[in-house]
């Protein structure tokens, strides 16, 4: 019987959870910011083999990531064996610290299944998640990649499919757009180099606020704590961590005059990545969240404890409860599903 609550997506992500479960996780989210959908176990309502192989047979594209151990699970071997039986066009994937590896992945291949072999005569797509330019470069790769056939004797076909002049120019300004921020990673990288070697000292900010800490070029770079001014107008009151230009970027903790407290990832004074955030004074007085931030909005996966003991763990999008997610009632009412603006729909 078929699997229920099954839909078309972009991508089918088939992947060994103790070899690529952060990686899957990764090209699920950053696939997703891009508006392209992902079938991954670990996110859907069912993941039994009905429901696997229906994902396989709905997706426009099977995305296998390759890993050490790959060949040796059943189900990843029923995955790729459900894509070649669909003919499904395959992208494989595979993390740049294992490439090396390829020979003795590949002879991992049940021999019955020899066939499955023939993977390996399609470019595998490099990925790293070490680097944020780079994990942006390895998705924009994913993206254009040219997907391939997988026939039963063992061969490769290219996808009969001529991409239109709008996909060509699209993926054009994809390819410029991450030449772009491979530049900007290098003078970022740059800038860390300077950093290196920095001297202790202090900075006043125009508004008043006094640094304290590493100094490069007579500028805060490195690690140091910012006191702001008394009438700051966002009425911050501390930072303390790592610095870049003079702006949060990195590790760092800042407080508020309400009381508030963020610990966590920074990206150029922004609240950006991973973190926890205790709410001081005000409507939110005794709330914590605790996970992904993106351009100093709560955006990503996190859990969300009110004061009054009601519990949100799920997908957020710009500080709203969007996607799949529980919201639990300090009643113990559960509401379980999905999420869309703040409001559950089932």
């Amino acid at each position: 019987m078929a699997a229920q609550n099954v839909n078309k997506t972009v991508y089918f992500i088939s992947h060994v959870q103790a070899d690529s479960k952060d990686v899957a996780l990764e090209i699920f989210y950053s696939m997703k910011e891009k508006g392209k959908s992902c079938w991954l176990d670990v996110k859907m309502p069912e993941r039994d083999e009905d429901a696997m192989k229906d994902g396989v047979k709905l997706c426009e594209t099977v995305v296998i990531i390759m890993s050490p151990n790959y060949f040796t699970r059943p189900y990843c071997v029923k995955e790729l064996e459900w894509a070649v039986e669909l003919g499904k066009p395959i992208v494989v994937v595979i993390d740049i610290q294992v490439k090396g590896e390829i020979g003795n992945i590949l002879s991992r291949c049940p021999a019955d299944k020899s066939y499955l072999k023939g993977i390996g005569s399609i470019s595998f797509v490099e990925v790293f998640r070490g680097n944020p330019a780079f994990w942006e470069t390895s998705i924009q790769s994913i993206l254009n990649a040219k997907p391939k056939i997988l026939k039963q004797d063992g061969t490769v076909v290219k996808v009969d499919k001529k991409p239109s002049k709008y996909v060509l120019k699209k993926e054009q300004q994809q390819i410029e757009l991450a030449i772009k921020e491979l530049e900007l990673e290098k003078e970022r990288l740059a800038k860390e180099e300077m950093m290196k070697k920095p001297v202790k000292g202090t900075y006043t900010f125009d508004d008043g606020s006094v640094y304290t800490g590493d100094l490069m070029n007579g500028k805060p770079n490195g690690l140091g704590e910012i006191k702001y001014a008394e009438k700051d107008k966002y009425k911050r009151k501390s930072y303390a961590g790592e610095v870049m230009d003079g702006k949060p970027h990195g590790k760092g903790k800042k407080t508020w005059a309400s009381g508030s407290v963020y610990e966590g990832d920074w990206k150029d004074g922004n609240q950006h990545g991973k973190g926890k955030k205790t709410f001081g004074k005000g409507v939110w007085k005794g709330d914590v969240y605790e996970g992904d931030y993106k351009d100093d909005k709560i955006h990503g996966n996190g859990k969300y404890t009110w004061a009054d003991g009601r519990v949100y763990e799920g997908d957020w999008k710009d500080c709203t409860p969007h996607g799949k997610g529980k919201l639990t009632y300090t009643d113990g009412r559960v509401e379980d599903g999905q999420w869309q603006n703040g409001k559950f729909i089932g």
